[in-house]
């Protein structure tokens, strides 16, 4: 026989080297896992055992000024996946993409994004139904690592009532999480993305809290674990509006279906808002699930732009409502008092070689300022404009408010637009523009625009003696603990002098009393308030409809600015919507006469 041979004893010596290596290097081994990688594997054991689920907080409610809940939160169950406890992730996907309104592949990419610890739940699906839910419970056994929770979601008014005031709370993004870093937000927290949920999103939103839940290997709950304190959640502020949302539907419900415009009315003895409508509105309610594609395609494509917050973001030229800032500034420089006539309105004004029109083709004639106003002559307004000049114009526009962001409580505010020389020889060319820029300058139109908001602001200060503040929708913030009060600050003061300010009311009041006054359609019996119409060219379609008023003119509780888009005139589209608002609101606060006081009125008057 060839080879080697060995004797019992030597391979028994062999056998006996091969146990001895092989104890050393399990003991090595051992010694490895107790000393060198003992967290590692005491944290993947902990993985193992120890579940953190977040407790979302409750934002707070928000109310109106009468105390009427009109934002609160509601029962919401939401999916989430346990990466840790799925074995295969696109087999699950492919299961819950049959449930929730997301695609396979969208959920399997949220699955596996790194991004997230992974034994921590990825919220998956919001909102979902209570049949969805009842399917995954009922099938736990074929959706391993999907679990379900009951959350707050926010309730918001239907028919976006309230959509572009309150706006809406989405799920923070990773970088938001980063920046957000000890504020208590964890992912899958809510935060405010539009309108007062963004701006008092610190005082609404609290603080999450988290449960730490001991699991068996295959992800059965235990229950609490043990030596760990949960973290509870606590809950937001709650806040209370000075908005009256009675009056808010109502004003909601003057513009008919198909238009476009807003309306915002202020107390003009403090600056807060009453109501805040831009129109077309849309459904908050959308964004506190899984937004669908075909919803976000439809707002964005929708050409009325119901997104658009026209109360602080639409730029409008502000036509004849602008003619008592033009006005006032005559006043004041001396270039008028309240009987100069210039020449007479027949229709026109020539400056250089182009006529420049006036909306009465007939002509008004020979007017002071306050007829001018009243009857809002053009001509009047041309010939007051070129002697004011461009630089003066600019000067009392801002110092009116105009040209500068109010400072609302709503983010996303424009500034409008005041055009001075600088700003036409930036745009046209130092020195490349015509001076006939004042002559459409002066009755609103040409490159002055406004919002809505500012308009409302202005016309306040005209009614409460001279003073702007600031337009908050907030009253306070309050909890069991703390209350938080809104300060009313006064932002300027119109620079005009209390015998000016009285000749741009008793204008203003004629625009509705006087016979031939542009809104004296749109009176209110019982009561006197002023107001001015505007009638705004548009290059892209018909003219868009203005309205401007406060009531009453005695002690002022209202001032509103309305624009009704694409619509006509304002004595004919905005007036009306304005005074039905006035009215309700003035009704509300015990301000007009009942009718049989009116009637023994007008008998005493008969008599």
């Amino acid at each position: 026989m060839n080879g080697v041979s060995y004797s019992r004893e030597r391979r028994a010596l062999l056998l006996y080297a091969a146990f001895g290596l092989f104890f050393l290097v399990l003991v090595v081994r051992l010694l490895l896992i107790q000393t060198a990688e003992h967290e590692k594997y005491y944290k993947m054991s902990e993985d193992n055992r120890i579940r953190l689920v977040p407790e979302v907080a409750f934002r707070g409610d928000i109310y109106d000024r009468y105390g009427r809940v009109i934002v609160e939160n509601r029962p919401s169950y939401t999916i989430s996946a346990i990466p840790n406890e799925i074995d295969n992730i696109d087999s699950i996907s492919s299961k819950l993409a049959d449930l929730v309104p997301l695609g396979k592949n969208e959920i399997a990419e949220k699955i596996r994004s790194k991004k997230f610890l992974r034994y921590q739940p990825i919220k998956i699906a919001r909102s979902v139904s209570f049949e969805t839910v009842c399917i995954i419970e009922e099938n736990a056994d074929k959706f391993p690592g999907i679990i379900f929770q009951l959350e707050p979601a926010r309730k918001y008014p239907q028919e976006g009532v309230l959509s572009h005031a309150v706006g809406y709370t989405s799920e923070v993004t990773e970088k938001e999480l980063r920046e957000m870093k000890g504020e208590g937000v964890n992912y899958g927290t809510d935060i405010g993305r539009e309108g007062l949920e963004k701006y008092w999103d610190r005082y609404l939103r609290g603080k999450d809290g988290l449960t730490y839940l001991e699991i068996t290997a295959e992800g059965k709950i235990l229950g609490d674990l043990q030596g760990r304190d949960n973290i509870p959640p606590e809950p937001g502020m709650d806040v209370q509006l000075a908005l009256d949302y009675e009056l808010q539907n109502y004003a909601l419900s003057l513009f008919a279906d198909t238009v476009a415009g807003a309306l915002v009315a202020l107390d003009p003895r403090n600056g807060e808002v009453l109501t805040f409508v831009s129109v077309p509105a849309y459904d908050a309610n959308m964004f506190t699930g899984v937004l669908r594609k075909k919803d976000w395609d439809r707002l964005v494509s929708d050409p009325h732009k119901p997104l658009l917050n026209r109360i602080i973001k639409g730029e409008y030229p502000p036509a004849s409502t602008y003619k008592l800032i033009v006005a006032g500034a005559g006043l004041e420089e001396g270039i008028i008092e309240p009987e100069t006539k210039f020449a007479p309105c027949t229709g026109g004004y020539r400056f250089g070689n182009r006529v420049f029109k006036c909306w009465n083709l007939s002509g008004h004639g020979k007017l002071g300022v306050i007829g001018s106003i009243i009857q809002s002559c053009d001509v009047y307004f041309y010939q007051l404009g070129h002697k004011l000049g461009l630089e003066k114009f600019a000067e009392y526009s801002r110092k009116c408010g105009f040209g500068s962001k109010t400072g609302i409580d709503v983010p996303g505010e424009m500034a409008g637009l005041v055009p001075d020389a600088d700003w036409y020889d930036n745009k046209l060319g130092k020195g490349k523009w015509p001076i006939s820029v004042i002559i459409n300058l002066s009755i609103g139109q040409g490159e002055v625009l406004v919002t809505p908001l500012q308009l409302a602001n202005f016309y306040a200060a005209v009614a409460n003696g001279g003073t702007l503040y600031r337009p908050h929708l907030m009253r306070m913030a309050f909890s069991k603990n703390d209350t938080v009060y809104a300060k009313i600050e006064k932002i300027g003061q119109l620079p005009f002098t209390d015998s000016t300010l009285a000749i741009l009311r008793e204008a203003s009041v004629g625009v509705l009393y006087d016979s031939h006054g542009t809104a004296r359609g749109s009176r209110i019996k019982g009561i006197k308030f002023g107001g001015k119409t505007g009638t705004a060219q548009n290059p892209h379609g018909n003219e868009h409809a203005l309205f401007c008023a406060y009531a009453p003119v005695e002690n002022p509780i209202i001032a509103v600015a309305c624009i009704v888009e694409n619509a006509g005139h304002g004595s004919e589209e905005a007036a009306p919507i304005v005074s039905r608002v006035v009215r309700h609101y003035l009704e509300k606060n015990g301000l007009i006469p009942d009718p049989d006081s009116l009637q023994n009125m007008a008998s005493r008057e008969a008599e």
